[in-house]
């Protein structure tokens, strides 16, 4: 830089400048689009299949508690009526989670062991829930408690234990997403702070390099003569130093700036 005229240094920070924020223009939009991806997957693929893996825990115990009501309710057709119907409207609710988080699945790892874990539900639970509440009906509660605990060793408690395993999968990838969500704003703002630390030093030094080029331009031109209608002018100066380095056969290459063209210049004509 050292070497370069105060010109060529001129422009090459502007250049600098210029590719700088066009640099920090497209970070920012880069980084947006980044959480905007980041947040949409969390919600999509985290945030609903915890909902939805939620009220399938909400209504398997809720089913599982009214199973167990209606042993306490079995001389109460009333009771029993109602609690059948609360049965029915938790394998509805059941039906829309199992949609519901079935358009979320993208793991391999929890994809078997959520069909394990409905499979489960819909086949031999289902079947057992089915013979109890039937052998409710027939007014033999005995058998029906039978059957209730060989369920809870069959397939209660794999349910249980898929869906608890499930919703803590569920949980610790947004755990990590919420960490990579972070990580990426402080490397974002990081990038964003040093380009933005550059751009202002750049442009310090560019009106640093105006100033003192303003400064010097001034100084010397007042100090320049004036001719009449020989006064000095840029066009001129230049007219005139490119035709006294012709004459002593030298190329105008070095005599770049300005300054020294009309210093140069007003040597001549006083001369």
């Amino acid at each position: 830089m050292k070497n370069l005229a105060s010109k060529a240094k001129l422009y090459l920070s502007f250049i600098i400048v210029v590719v700088l924020a066009t640099a920090l223009g497209g970070i920012g939009l880069i980084g947006i689009k980044s959480l905007r991806e980041s947040a949409y997957s969390m919600y999509n693929l985290n945030l609903i299949s915890i909902e939805a893996i939620g009220e399938l825990r909400e209504s398997f115990l809720s089913q599982r508690a009214d199973i167990r009501s209606v042993f306490l309710s079995a001389n109460n057709a009333a009771t029993l009526e109602s609690l059948n119907s609360a049965i029915a409207e938790s394998d509805k609710n059941a039906a829309w989670s199992f949609a519901m988080y079935e358009g979320t699945i993208t793991d391999e790892s929890l994809e078997g062991e959520y069909y394990a874990m409905k499979e489960t539900w819909t086949g031999s639970y289902a079947e057992a829930k089915a013979r109890i509440l039937s052998l409710i009906d027939a007014g033999e509660p005995g058998s029906a408690y039978k059957e209730l605990m060989i369920a809870e060793e069959s397939c209660i408690r794999s349910i249980t234990r898929g869906l608890n395993a499930i919703a803590d999968s569920h949980h610790e990838q947004s755990e990590r997403g919420l960490r990579a969500l972070d990580s990426m704003e402080v490397s974002i703002m990081t990038v964003i702070i040093l380009i933005v630390v550059v751009v202002i030093a750049i442009s310090v030094f560019l009106v640093v390099c105006i100033h003192k080029t303003i400064k010097t331009a001034d100084i010397n031109v007042k100090n320049l003569p004036s001719f009449g209608d020989n006064t000095i002018t840029i066009g001129k100066a230049r007219e005139i130093v490119n035709r006294e380095h012709a004459a002593n056969g030298v190329g105008f290459g070095k005599q770049e700036y300005l300054v020294s063209d009309l210093v140069l210049a007003s040597q001549l004509l006083s001369g």
